[in-house]
Parts: C-alpha cells; structure tokens; sequence
C-alpha cells in the first residue's frame, strides 16, 4: 500500500539503461567513421601519385640523353617525394590521433557492455521478485481481505479491498515496464559490441597503413633511386667500355698501318741503291 516504493520500484535499474542508450547515441553521432576512411583514401591517392616505377621510364622525360635523362628523372621524382611525403606524413599523423581515439573508444564499451549486462541482471531481479509477489498477493493476501471485509460487513473495508486490488494492477504494468526496459538491455549489448567491433576494424585498418603501407612504400622510393643509380653507373660504364673498344680499334688499325708502312721501307731503299749504282 505504499504508494511511492511502487511508483519507484525498479525505477534506478531503468534510469541507468536510459543513461546507457543516451551515451551509446552520443558516441555514434560524434563518431565520424567517414573521416578516417577519407584519410585511408588521400593516402592511397599520395602514394598512386608517386610511381617510382616510373623511374627513368618512358614518358618521364621525352627524347633525353640517357645520362641527362637519369639525372633528371632522379630529380624529379626527389621532388615528388618530398611533396607527397609532407602530405603523407600528415595523414600518418592524424590516422593516429584516430587511432588512439579509437582505442580509448574500445576500452569504453567494453565498460559498457558490463554495466549494460549488470542493468539486465538488475532489472531481472526486479522483475522476478515482482512477478513473485504479485502471485503472493493474489493467491494469499487478496483472498483474505476479501473475506475480512465480507465478514465485518464495513464498506470501509470493501473500498480497502478494491485499492488494493488497484494498486496490484498498477504494479503489475510496472513490472511490464521493467520487462520492456530488460528487452531493451538485451538489444543494447549487440549494439555495444557491433559499435566496439567497427572501431577494432578500423584500428586494424589505420594499424595497417601506419606499420605497412607507408614503410613499404618510403622503401620501394629507396629501391627505386638505388636502381637509378644504378642505371645510371652502368650506363656511364658503357659508353666508357664503347669509347675503350673504339680506341683500341683505332689504335689497332694505326699499328697495322705503320705496321706495313715501315716493312714496304726497306724495298724501296734498296731499289734506289741498286739504280744508284748503275
């Protein structure tokens, strides 16, 4: 018959579950996953921009001498670099504010989901121990006021017998209520963990792109400009090669001439001597 315990019964379990559906609303408006798929994208974008591949290529400088071409090439793609890097280092950068963002978001719905899990055995004690005395009031206290009033005869106690009946019911939908809000606990935990599990996917994401993509890609920059120079000191060897061939095949043919230059001299003096001393 105490009017405010059942009006108030239960009422703190529903209240923090209230809490709970407003915090979870909160993060997921706050929450702006599309910021951290933009910046996966500009960093696809910056590393696309620099193909070192390309390096020395056809289509980088057209109709170039090798060597003048290498130099220049190498130069070029410097700068590319350089400028790409700025940008790439700023994504890095933010991609790990968002990540530790995210981290932080992790361990907050794992707290969550806990208290989210202690409101449902709450409100199921709630329920449960209403449940239990509703049917006590029914099969026992109900009857016997019943035949209380019906003996004593005063309409007193036939209006006391009716409020009490009313107040059951009452609480009866309170209980209702309470089962409605441990429904709504039940709903809250798969969304606590699908929230959780999109940020893990995430971190996952960002993770990869810090220890993976942009390691792999400042190292296929250094392969690519040791390449070049490679390149470029082989070409340099060539034509060093090509110029020595070029000169001993000269410096062949020089010796071959005077080669036979000087055997023909000795015939000719002696044909001269011989008519001298006719």
């Amino acid at each position: 018959m105490d009017t405010q315990t059942t009006v108030q019964y239960g009422i703190g379990a529903q209240r923090q579950l209230t809490e709970f559906a407003d915090s979870i609303l909160t993060k997921v408006k706050s929450k702006d996953g599309g910021e951290v798929g933009e910046l996966l994208s500009d960093l696809v974008i910056e590393v696309k921009s620099l193909d070192a591949g390309k390096l020395g290529g056809e289509g980088l400088v057209d109709k170039l001498p090798i060597v003048k071409n290498a130099a220049h090439s190498l130069k070029k793609l410097k700068e590319r670099y350089t400028k790409a890097e700025v940008q790439i280092d700023r994504i890095e950068a933010a991609l790990e504010r968002a990540r530790m963002d995210m981290l932080k978001d992790i361990g907050m719905f794992d707290v969550m989901y806990q208290q989210n899990l202690q409101c449902f055995k709450e409100l199921g004690l709630y329920i449960q121990a209403g449940k239990e005395k509703v049917q006590e009031i029914k099969e026992v206290t109900i009857p016997k006021l019943r035949s209380e009033a019906e003996t004593s005869g005063d309409p007193m106690n036939a209006q006391l017998v009716q409020d009490f009946e009313a107040t059951v019911d009452r609480f009866e939908k309170k209980i209702y209520d309470l089962e409605l809000s441990r429904t709504i606990a039940i709903q809250s935990a798969p969304q606590i963990k699908l929230i959780q599990n999109n940020d893990k996917m995430l971190v996952d994401k960002i993770q990869t792109a810090i220890l993976n993509t942009i390691p792999v890609w400042k190292s296929q920059f250094v392969i690519a400009v040791g390449l070049n120079t490679q390149q470029k000191v082989l070409q340099m060897q060539r034509e060093i090669t090509d110029a020595t061939n070029a000169m001993l095949v000269k410096n062949s043919e020089l010796l071959k001439s005077n080669t036979v230059e000087t055997a023909r001299s000795p015939i000719v003096v002696l044909w001269i001597l011989k008519h001298c001393r006719r």
